[in-house]
């Protein structure tokens, strides 16, 4: 079955970088390429079309309504930014959806689906929780990096990356560095208890011990304090008021 072809168009590198990632985990979409200037999107657009085109709003020279009103034949289009005041004049452009960043990959994956639909492509079922609660990790430390270590996820406390390389802090104060990335560990750790809150580190949710004015969380037992990257706020945020039974 024919592939969707996508397209990404956002001034933020790191939201470039997690939404390359949610759209590589699915098997229907093919991601052409990827662009931080709107002027420059908007040639290889009329150049050449695809089916699918994420794009943000704010962004200098053409803005996203900018950019999707000057595309004829115009491709199904998936806003995705920081704002949430604009979502009535995205939908009088006809757009499939309109999602807050920074989006989980349940919600991406509700938008990419109604494209799916509308092309007449039956969707996949797509499992993003996993039922194990352990994963076995290749010890980046270990000689020629052969040896698997299962690490329990209940252990976990955080993981950082730092050198291409991910730390995974582990109760006792023990810690295991593997080349997984961050998004790879991301995709393999239950999503209800792990949450990424920064581009280089995720945490285990019911190891938090304090939040600081939204900005950073503690995790006491280990004495470590991680900051909350500002892409990131709009979720944790949501997660954390979910924690304090307010959600």
């Amino acid at each position: 079955m024919r592939k969707i072809t996508c397209a990404v168009v956002d001034d933020d590198a790191d939201a470039i970088e997690y939404l390359t990632t949610f759209i590589t985990r699915i098997p229907r979409l093919k991601l052409v390429w990827t662009e931080t200037s709107s002027k420059r999107a908007l040639k290889r657009l009329n150049e050449k079309e695809v089916d699918l085109l994420f794009v943000d709003i704010s962004m200098p020279y053409l803005d996203g309504f900018s950019l999707v009103h000057a595309l004829y034949p115009k491709p199904h289009v998936i806003m995705v930014t920081a704002h949430d005041s604009f979502a009535v004049q995205a939908f009088d452009l006809d757009v499939v959806d309109y999602l807050i960043k920074t989006v989980s990959f349940e919600r991406f994956m509700k938008a990419v689906n109604k494209v799916i639909a509308m092309m007449g492509m039956a969707a996949k079922e797509v499992h993003v929780r996993i039922e194990r609660d352990f994963m076995y990790l290749k010890d980046a430390e270990q000689e020629g990096n052969t040896q698997f270590v299962k690490v329990d996820f209940s252990d976990i406390h955080y993981i950082e990356i730092t050198n291409n390389t991910s730390n995974i802090m582990l109760s006792g104060k023990r810690k295991l560095k593997t080349r997984k990335t961050l998004y790879e560990l991301e995709e393999a750790l239950p999503e209800h208890s792990f949450l990424r809150l920064h581009r280089s580190y995720i945490i285990a949710l019911d190891k938090i011990s304090s939040v600081a004015m939204g900005k950073s969380v503690r995790l006491n037992e280990i004495g470590v304090t991680i900051p909350i990257g500002e892409h990131y706020r709009g979720v944790f945020n949501r997660v954390w008021k979910e924690l304090r039974g307010e959600g």
